[in-house]
């Protein structure tokens, strides 16, 4: 299949979005054409490096430009270990980050990439980030070091410029958003999805399915987005059946990631999502059909 490259989305510039190419020869091909980088930091999922060759396919991929590798991250981003990854980034002078995997990785990576442009080195500097906290910073400075990342879920935190992680020492969840910018490339591959277990792969997709459905709901959504979430579910829900019924339908598992780019559209824009926001007088959602 030829690659299809271009923005996600139709009225923004970032994130790229690559599919049709093994991520592997993608991301090669990206980091010369679009990065010109030289210094790649890959973060990895724990599974994926321990049960499956992709990680050492990706480092054969891009050779002598792999300059730190950071293999696995505990769920919800903790603010320690987001901390170690700023501090081997800036060792190895990382001009892009990457990630392979999807979750806590996409989250941390983002945030790393805010941190680095902010020199921040303590629990206390990461705080002074946070829009909410009450020592918040007043010169703070937008992401630097570009992120790609290769999603093996659908989440869908790739294609959004906000992020959340959690203190360690407080147990509290943060966001953190403003200044903080999107992943630049986001490269599908969905080969490298049968990885993912049926239940992650399954609930993550409802999750996308959820988002397209609150747009719809939203009395303060917009055709377009209203147009993409419907876009989202016409590419979801057959494809998640079909994923289901045969694991190995690699088309089924591409429009599945395809629908899940759709259902961010809304986050992306700003849209209010909430069931609670659904009312009488908008139009009830038509069904969908074949």
């Amino acid at each position: 299949m030829p690659e299809t490259f271009g923005p996600a989305f139709k009225d923004r510039d970032r994130p790229l979005l690559s599919y049709g190419l093994p991520f592997t020869e993608a991301l090669a091909k990206h980091v010369e054409d679009i990065f010109h980088a030289s210094k790649i930091y890959i973060i990895c999922s724990r599974s994926l490096a321990k049960n499956t060759h992709y990680l050492a396919d990706l480092t054969h991929a891009l050779g002598n430009k792999v300059a730190g590798i950071r293999i696995g991250m505990k769920p919800h981003s903790l603010w320690s270990e987001i901390l170690e990854i700023v501090e081997d980034t800036k060792k190895c002078e990382a001009d892009l980050i990457v990630t392979l995997g999807a979750g806590s990785l996409t989250d941390a990576a983002k945030i790393v990439s805010y941190a680095l442009a902010n020199d921040v080195t303590t629990p206390e500097e990461l705080d002074s980030l946070c829009p909410t906290s009450s020592h918040k910073r007043h010169d703070i400075k937008p992401s630097k070091v570009p992120v790609a990342c290769i999603p093996t879920t659908l989440s869908g935190g790739e294609y959004s410029a906000f992020a959340g992680a959690t203190n360690d020492k407080t147990g509290q969840k943060h966001s953190f958003s403003e200044a903080l910018q999107g992943p630049a490339l986001v490269i599908l591959d969905p080969q490298l999805t049968t990885t993912t277990p049926d239940r992650v792969w399954l609930s993550t997709g409802i999750k996308a399915v959820d988002h397209c459905v609150e747009t719809l709901c939203s009395l303060e959504s917009d055709d377009a987005a209203d147009e993409d979430a419907r876009n989202g579910l016409a590419k979801l829900i057959p494809g998640l059946i079909k994923s289901k019924q045969n694991p190995k339908d690699l088309e089924a598992r591409l429009q599945c990631q395809l629908g899940a780019r759709d259902a961010m559209s809304a986050c992306t824009r700003g849209v209010p999502l909430g069931a609670s926001r659904m009312h009488i007088s908008k139009p009830p959602v038509a069904p969908l059909t074949s």
